[in-house]
Formats: C-alpha cells, structure tokens, sequence
C-alpha cells in the first residue's frame, strides 16, 4: 500500500514541475489564442460602443491567468495567497452587455 502512495507522490512531483520552455510555450500558446478571441470578437461586435481597451484586455487576461496558473502549480498556499491578493481589486466599470463577459471568460479559459 505504501508503494502506490510513493508512486502517487513521484507523479505529483513531476506534474508540479515545469521547465522554462514549457511555461514559455504555454505562455505564448494563451497569447495566440486569446489574440483569436480578440479577433472574433472585433469582428462579431455590433453595439455602438466599441472599446478597443475592451480587446486588449481580453487579451492581457488570457495571458495573466496562463502566467498565475504557472505560478500557482499544485500548491494551495499559494493559491489562497493570490486569491487573498486578487480580492482587493475592484473593478470600476460595469458590463453593459452580457457577450462582453462571456469574451472575458472566453479569455480566461484560454488562459487555463
């Protein structure tokens, strides 16, 4: 019994760690499709207030959440840590339209 808890543990391990190319490779994946989700959302967008810090936002979200999700790997303290961080925020502005949210967690996902 105490082998299969040994082989879980040197399998968390080695899913824990990640090697700079990889995280570089994440990283840049989230760009490019975040980059795709800010490109159909520019062309699918119909309301009067187009804003085109709306486009770059979804973008530097995709791409924040891939580098937090490197950050936090397997390791709890770290993410209630962040969360603890993350939580002072407030955002000012209010979504008007519902497909404006569902973008950002478009975005967000990309990230993850």
């Amino acid at each position: 019994m105490t082998d299969f808890f040994n082989e879980v543990r040197q399998l968390a391990d080695v899913t824990s760690r990640l090697t700079v190319l990889e995280a570089a490779a994440a990283i840049f994946l989230s760009f490019i499709l975040t980059l795709c989700i800010a490109y159909l959302y520019k062309r699918t967008h119909t309301g009067a207030r187009y804003s085109q810090s709306f486009v770059q936002t979804i973008i530097i979200m995709g791409v924040t959440v891939s580098v937090v999700m490197i950050v936090i790997g397997n390791n709890v303290a770290v993410a209630f840590g962040l969360v603890g961080a993350f939580s002072i925020i407030r955002f000012r502005s209010a979504m008007s339209d519902p497909k404006d949210i569902a973008f950002i967690f478009f975005g967000m996902a990309a990230g993850i």
